[in-house]
């Protein structure tokens, strides 16, 4: 965990995606705003659109930023996508890509927002 900006960032690599107990640690235990995934995300079926599902599915439960950055090119081994995917808490991909480069504008309101809407810990607290 750390803070820039204000934001308290957590992170994860490529394959974490796909487990979505870490993701929930961290907004449970830590209240993390934004979670960065940098990724070797292989080429291979319907690969681009699995990698969007997971990162919008864990931005959503997580009711927190997730920022997956695949990289680029080719090595012996494999071809990469290079693509990425930056989610809001409302499991919208909010990238916009000029080029070779993605840019996108990140509100922590929405998140807030969210939290006060649906608030999970509270839902939770109530089954246990």
């Amino acid at each position: 965990m750390f803070t820039v900006a204000g934001w308290r960032c957590g992170l994860a690599i490529c394959m974490d995606l796909r487990f979505p107990r870490l993701f929930e640690a961290y907004r449970r235990c830590k209240g993390t705003d934004l979670i960065l995934v940098p990724c070797n995300w292989v080429t291979g079926q319907n690969k681009p659109e699995i990698l969007n599902a997971l990162v919008r599915a864990r931005a959503h439960e997580t009711q927190s930023f997730v920022v997956a950055v695949d990289r680029a090119g080719a090595d012996p081994n494999a071809a990469y996508h290079g693509m990425s995917v930056m989610a809001n808490p409302y499991a919208e991909d909010r990238a916009r890509r000029d080029g070779p480069y993605t840019f996108a504008t990140l509100d922590g309101a929405q998140a807030r927002e969210l939290r006060a809407a649906l608030p999970l810990d509270s839902f939770r607290a109530s089954y246990a």
